[in-house]
């Protein structure tokens, strides 16, 4: 900032002044050129100081741009990265809603034939015990223990066929026996004859 100014500069007074050789008439217009060279400092320093400070903020201005644009580079990434993840996340999302449907229905298929496996092992089961039931029965009808049977089901079997043997034998003998007396009464010189 300038300080000097024309009326700073005063004569000094009666002999002394005219001793210097100094006047009121040099001291204007020296004080006026001084004033014009202080002025004119006092400009170019001002104007370097507004040039300074416009390059400063021109420097500023490109360094935020700079900032600007690498923060909008970074957020263009941040977004397909974000875009990314959620095609990820739905497809994710999406598999799993689909497992979880498969899921489902293999548990309601396992549950539907658990429950038909329960219901026709517990029919086997009741069958399994009436077969048990029916075996001690006849095994009990034909004499025998079937505690001290090896094999009860072929034991009962051959019993069976030694019992049935004996039936249609004593039956066919006697309906054997009745023919014979029939074609007898009918032919009574006739002879009776058994077919075994």
């Amino acid at each position: 900032m300038c300080l000097l100014s024309p009326w700073l500069v005063e004569p000094a007074g009666g002999a002394e002044a005219e001793g210097r050789g100094c006047t009121l008439g040099l001291a204007v217009p020296f004080a006026l050129e001084k004033d014009t060279e202080d002025s004119e400092r006092c400009m170019l320093e001002s104007s370097l100081w507004e040039r300074i400070k416009t390059l400063e903020q021109t420097k500023a201005i490109e360094d935020l741009n700079k900032s600007r644009d690498k923060l909008e580079k970074m957020k263009e990434k941040a977004e397909k990265k974000l875009m990314s993840v959620k095609s990820e996340l739905d497809t994710t999302e999406h598999e799993a809603k689909e497992d979880k449907e498969r899921a489902r229905n293999i548990i309601e298929l396992v549950t539907s034939e658990t429950k038909t496996l329960k219901k026709s092992l517990e029919e086997a089961e009741k069958r399994e015990k009436q077969l048990v039931d029916f075996r001690e029965v006849v095994s009990q009808m034909l004499g025998l223990n079937m505690s001290s049977l090896a094999l009860p089901d072929y034991e009962i079997i051959k019993c069976l066929e030694r019992l049935i043997h004996s039936h249609r034998h004593h039956f066919v003998t006697c309906a054997c026996l009745k023919d014979a007396t029939t074609r007898q009464d009918r032919h009574p010189q006739g002879h009776l004859k058994l077919l075994h």
